[in-house]
């Protein structure tokens, strides 16, 4: 969950702003409040908030000083300014100290609903594209490494630097794991219905009985490991049960069959190309599964349920993938979710955690991590460079 404090010196601002907003549904919990910029201050350099909701008019230090002081030290802090004066000056102050939205009492919930959806979409943004960079530093086994890597937690509000005592738990549902005051984490969303967290200090048993409590309502399944490799020790993580272990069973033989067809598809998906052509396939049966592909390639298709769809055997199936179009069926679906994820990032209003979904990635930082490696940017980059292309074809210079 995001942290939000509020800022007002009204208590009953503070208390109605609390009552009338369904915080959790958009990933936010209040966890604090203060009566002035002074108090905001220290309350936030304790909780480390995500976001703050402050009113600008207040006694001592006021809301714009207080943006502009924190802004000044650190920019993983999101603003929303409230006021009960529709001034414009106000408005502009707080914008060009960093607030990112504007608030007037009384308060509408569908205005602070929509800020909210605005602000959750920039920071899962920003989290996965720190926890890229997080897993590539953990798999570099230079000893510089560890500052970056201690420098990307920090920037994750996970203040436990004991790392041979962190565990990392994916949860599937809706709902969140239940929080233990005794423990640092911090919930990152991968996905939809899908969250990774970051947890520690803590050892085997005490993370079993904090999972081992009742789960809060939406939580459907849990998996996790304790992050011995954190320490880089030549030692096998300690694992009590896999996630959604099902589907892999299903698909691989073993773990390193897994680990061998994945390295295989990175190391050939050098560039996007595009999809291959029915009309131009000989085999009438593979030519269908193929436009079948082509047409469905966001849903969850495997060779297995393909072969059963088609009363085609899987094993040949795969082959003429490798004969005809020169890679693995992985591969083939592979390509064209990341063109279609590529084409949506250039021309679509869309996050980019809704564009993985759209693209058939329910686990949004395994996209950015096989955007990256199929593009070399990712997907915020590969946005960013998209926009800068179009303005400067807009305005007639060259590329």
């Amino acid at each position: 969950m995001h942290k939000v404090v509020l800022v007002d010196d009204e208590r009953f601002v503070v208390d109605s702003l609390k009552a009338s907003i369904d915080w959790a549904a958009y990933g936010f919990e209040v966890v604090g409040d203060a009566r002035n910029g002074i108090q905001a201050l220290d309350l936030i350099e304790k909780v480390r908030p995500d976001l703050v909701f402050t009113d600008i008019r207040m006694p001592g230090m006021d809301g714009l000083e207080l943006i502009r002081r924190v802004m000044e030290t650190t920019r993983d802090v999101v603003f929303v300014a409230v006021s009960g004066y529709a001034e414009f000056t106000y408005v502009q102050k707080a914008m060009n100290f960093g607030a990112v939205g504007y608030c007037l009492k009384p308060f509408d919930a569908e205005e602070i609903g929509s800020i909210l959806k605005k602000v959750s979409d920039a920071i899962e943004d920003r989290q996965a594209y720190m926890m890229l960079d997080f897993m590539e530093l953990v798999d570099d086994p230079a000893p510089s490494s560890w500052e970056g890597i201690r420098a990307v937690l920090g920037k994750l509000k996970f203040t436990c630097m004991d790392l041979d005592r962190v565990a990392v738990v994916v949860s599937l549902g809706e709902g969140h794991l239940p929080q233990d005051p005794t423990l640092c984490g911090v919930e990152i969303r991968l996905g939809r219905r899908r969250h990774l967290h970051l947890v520690g200090p803590i050892d085997g048993d005490a993370l079993r009985g904090w999972l081992g409590r009742p789960m809060n309502a939406g939580i459907q399944s849990v998996g996790y490991v304790l992050a011995t490799f954190f320490s880089r020790k030549e030692e096998e993580p300690q694992t009590d049960y896999l996630f959604r272990n099902e589907q892999l069973t299903s698909l691989f033989t073993g773990v390193d069959a897994m680990l061998d067809q994945l390295k295989a598809a990175m190391g050939r998906m050098k560039s996007v190309r595009t999809a291959a052509l029915p009309e131009e396939i000989r085999n009438e049966k593979f030519r269908e599964i193929l436009r079948f592909v082509n047409e469905n390639f966001a849903q969850d298709i495997s060779v297995q349920s393909l072969s059963a769809q088609y009363n085609f055997n899987p094993n040949y199936m795969s082959q003429l993938f490798k004969k005809v179009l020169k890679m693995t069926f992985t591969d083939y679906v592979t390509m064209l979710r990341i063109s279609f994820a590529g084409n949506l990032l250039r021309t679509a209003p869309y996050s980019v955690s809704e564009i993985a979904e759209r693209s058939g990635y329910d686990d949004y930082f395994y996209f950015t991590r096989v955007f990256k490696k199929t593009t070399g940017m990712t997907p915020t980059e590969y946005k960013a460079r998209g926009r800068d292309a179009d303005r400067e074809k807009n305005t007639g210079m060259n590329p």
